[in-house]
């Protein structure tokens, strides 16, 4: 009986996680939740000269951010100390240059201005990018200050593509659905990666905490790093998390590794898959 209960609850562990996963697939593809009901009312962001509308309460600023049109195809905005970019759809290449502001370069931009909303506050730059329309979705770049660190950056992916290359934050969280986020040569104090049912890929360092969960997708961390860097919490109801040469998985685990460490890491899992592997630098960009 005892047996029983243990692999009922588990099950319904696996259950809620395939929910969550499932919700928001459902979310990216058109059958949304009430967008009123979660991010409150609404205020107005003026884009292009134009008055757009965006609702939140999470930002409800008195100033919405306004972009500076370089040429038709890219806007420039001031540089903060946090960056948050929402996609629900498209593909996002996120890069490093020279210039000292953060610029949007995207080849359609005239059509895409319902699809992409800016918004913030003197601290902080949120790039939201909406759902697939009948003008299409957003295909762009965004390009940062190359060396420039950020306090906190949030990149979130519903049903599309994100490539990041050569970010630099104290703390950086990324959440997947049923998309693709790719991080290369990342620098990062600390890392939070969920993934439901899709793709999330990190490349670079580490220097304090990470924390990765994963529902029915793949996370895939590969950093410049010794696996003694960290000691290390495996727990799962399914599915499988392997570090290094070591590989756990199975109905239920719980696997702790003490390397005394001064960084700690968390790896939950479900029903998808977590790979932690560890290389050299100079031996990554060889290849």
């Amino acid at each position: 009986m005892k047996r029983f209960v243990k692999y009922t609850a588990i099950l319904g562990a696996v259950m809620t996680v395939l929910g969550f996963g499932t919700a928001w697939a459902a979310r990216v593809n058109g059958g949304r939740w009430n967008r009123k009901e979660i991010l409150g009312s609404s205020i107005s962001l003026p884009y292009f000269g134009r008055s757009h509308h965006f609702s939140t309460d999470d930002f409800s600023y008195e100033e919405a951010k306004t972009a500076q049109q370089l040429d038709e195809n890219t806007l420039a905005l001031p540089l903060t100390k946090d960056f948050r970019l929402d996609m629900e759809a498209g593909k996002v290449w996120v890069k490093t240059g020279e210039a000292q502001e953060i610029r949007i370069v995207c080849k359609d931009l005239a059509n895409m201005e319902d699809l992409i909303q800016l918004y913030g506050d003197e601290d902080e730059t949120n790039l939201y990018m909406g759902p697939a329309s009948n003008v299409g979705y957003v295909e762009a770049e965004v390009i940062l200050p190359k060396g420039y660190r950020f306090q906190d950056v949030e990149i979130f992916v519903g049903a599309g593509e994100c490539h990041v290359e050569e970010i630099l934050a104290e703390d950086l969280e990324v959440g997947v659905a049923q998309g693709r986020a790719e991080i290369l040569n990342g620098g990062v104090h600390s890392a939070e990666l969920q993934c439901a049912a899709g793709k999330l890929g990190y490349t670079g360092t580490i220097s304090k905490d990470a924390d990765c969960e994963c529902a029915t997708g793949r996370i895939d961390l590969i950093l410049f790093q010794k696996e003694t860097d960290f000691n290390y919490q495996a727990e799962g109801v399914g599915g499988n998390i392997r570090i290094g040469d070591s590989d756990f998985s199975g109905v239920a685990f719980s696997k702790e590794r003490n390397y005394g460490a001064s960084r700690d890491m968390e790896l939950q899992c479900a029903a998808g898959s977590i790979q932690v592997s560890f290389t050299e630098k100079k031996n990554q960009e060889e290849n």
